[in-house]
């Protein structure tokens, strides 16, 4: 493969889309999870519907499961050097189970959590991808809180007009990732570039100024002229 032809990655593409700067050469064809490029040569994809086993991650009790205590329990674990569970890195909780029965946390133990993660060096992650952008009333659903996490997950309606787009919000000096490292399926949709911060002007919200998110909302000018109201 010529230097000339895989200059085509730089020209044509995203710098969020690393995985095809990886390999050098250009495919042509695939068939289940083989990969043939232009010279005919075969490559085995060993990533080929590989799914990220959860191996190092301790679920914990959700607010009521332990009719209150569930926070006493986890600091005593987390404090107890004979107790199997090492500090985490990180905290994620949904302020509301959307899969474990609509479990709503309450204020309270939500303000309790955040504070044990802070007294603990431990980033507190909110997933608010199904609770998220309005959909408990404020923007975030952690605001009724009054907390302020480290990074927050948003999707689905985050598209503003049912465009496909995720987002990973966080404190400007949690940001270390080069172009490239942080990857999904979600990632590089010009048009929902356009329709999120639309969206979100309709709303009349905005997200929360001390979150970084790591989204060019500048793509897509064309496309926005010939939006309605655009």
């Amino acid at each position: 493969m010529t230097t000339a032809e895989m200059t085509i990655f730089e020209s044509m593409e995203s710098n969020v889309r690393g995985y095809c700067r990886a390999w050098p050469t250009l495919f042509d064809t695939a068939q289940g999870a083989w990969l043939r490029d232009g010279n005919g040569r075969d490559y085995l994809d060993f990533f080929a519907g590989a799914g990220v086993p959860l191996v190092h991650v301790n679920p914990m009790p959700y607010d009521g499961y332990l009719d209150g205590g569930e926070l006493t329990w986890m600091e005593r674990a987390l404090d107890d050097n004979s107790s199997g569970i090492d500090k985490p890195a990180a905290v994620i909780v949904e302020t509301v189970q959307g899969e474990g029965g609509v479990n709503v946390a309450r204020a309270e133990w939500l303000r309790h959590l955040s504070e044990l993660c802070s007294a603990r060096g431990i980033l507190l992650i909110v997933d608010d991808v199904q609770m998220g952008c309005g959909r408990t009333g404020p923007f975030f659903s952690f605001e009724i809180a009054g907390i302020t996490p480290d990074i927050v997950t948003l999707s689905k309606s985050i598209g503003g007009y049912g465009m496909p787009l995720a987002l990973v919000l966080m404190r400007r000096e949690l940001d270390q990732w080069a172009p490239g490292e942080h990857n999904g399926t979600f990632r590089g949709n010009n048009p929902a570039f356009v329709t999120d911060p639309r969206g979100i002007r309709r709303s009349g919200r905005r997200p929360c100024g001390h979150l970084h998110p790591r989204a060019r909302f500048g793509a897509g000018t064309g496309l926005r002229r010939r939006l309605p109201g655009g």
